[in-house]
């Protein structure tokens, strides 16, 4: 991709030893994630969870992990990100069995589904890829606080506790994006005036601006958004047009995906593992490192997007206006002040 030089990072040499760690990856069940939950389960975490919308989903997965690794460890969680009610759910189930979150990996997310709406009447990308994360980390962001400040943390040189936002360049490259389509009030709909591809990119849009945002507000817990690269993604898989059908661009970008993919899904997963494992950057500190608030590239280079990414009216503006949103649906919003 034009822009940015890709860095090369080996995340088995790489990744510290994890004991003590409590670690989710959403959407763990497939592609990139699975490949992050495949690679983090060698690095011995007390806890690795795998969110996936079904056991069989999840059961799936295991069996190509445990072929890699017949010593993996990864339990379950259901989660649907496009359902707030499952959210919520997936979030009581875990705080109910855990004590401590060190990682949290927002990697779910769909790509090219046609004109429809969450259960709650959000564009079905927007309200899936940022509003669902959004809600799962509301809900788990008082036990990242505490875990960042509690005594019994893992040694300093372990990963710092980190929530991981995985974006897109779609967000800052195609299709542009102006003023009068981003506005936060239009994703209670089915976004007509926009093609899919543009209903997906601000909902990676959004992703970025909230962990900027959140790590301005809490900086104890460090906040970012990688971009994996191009990688042969399932991001379009099962989800399905009206009559049974991909929407056109749907089809399009799901083949062009597949011949045109730079990555494999392994390598896609490195920007990630880079970002939730690397040692962060010291303060004021860019070139090297995991910064805070950051925008990364593969592997681990620090991007600023367009002027829209770096808005920082712009993530006001929508941290405000989830507040009010998730308020409105009911998750728990304290702690978004």
């Amino acid at each position: 991709m034009p822009g940015y030089t890709v860095h090369t990072w080996d995340a088995s040499k790489s990744i510290p030893d994890l004991s003590g760690k409590v670690i989710i990856v959403t959407g763990g069940n497939a592609g990139c994630g699975k490949a992050t939950v495949l690679e983090l389960s060698r690095h011995s975490p007390s806890k690795l969870y795998m969110a996936a919308r079904s056991r069989a989903k999840y059961d799936a997965a295991m069996k190509d992990i445990l072929a890699a690794n017949p010593t993996a460890n990864v339990d379950f969680l259901e989660l649907d990100l496009g359902s707030i009610d499952s959210v919520k759910t997936a979030a009581q189930t875990f705080l109910a069995k855990e004590s401590r979150l060190d990682i949290l990996i927002n990697n779910a997310g769909i790509l090219g589904h046609p004109a429809a709406l969450t259960p709650t009447n959000h564009e079905i990308h927007f309200g899936t890829n940022y509003l669902g994360h959004a809600a799962l980390t509301t809900l788990l962001l008082p036990l990242l606080r505490r875990t960042a400040s509690s005594s019994s943390s893992p040694p300093s040189s372990s990963p710092s506790v980190r929530v991981i936002h995985i974006t897109s360049a779609a967000a800052f490259t195609r299709p542009p994006l102006t003023p009068r389509t981003i506005t936060w009030d239009s994703e209670r709909s089915t976004r007509p005036d926009l093609n899919e591809f543009q209903r997906y990119a601000i909902s990676k849009l959004a992703q970025i601006l909230y962990a900027k945002e959140c790590a301005l507000r809490y900086p104890e817990v460090l906040s970012v958004a990688v971009h994996p690269g191009r990688v042969g993604t399932t991001l379009l898989d099962g989800f399905l047009g009206g009559g049974g059908k991909w929407s056109l661009m749907g089809v399009v970008q799901r083949v062009y995906d597949r011949v045109a993919a730079v990555y494999t899904a392994e390598e896609g997963a490195m920007s990630g593992l880079w970002a939730a494992t690397a040692p962060s950057a010291a303060a004021g500190v860019d070139q090297e490192g995991v910064v805070n608030g950051g925008l990364f590239v593969p592997v681990g280079v620090k991007v600023e997007g367009d002027a829209k990414c770096q808005s920082k009216e712009l993530a006001a503006e929508l941290w405000e206006w989830t507040e009010r949103e998730l308020k409105g649906l009911g998750v728990e919003a304290s702690v978004l002040k």
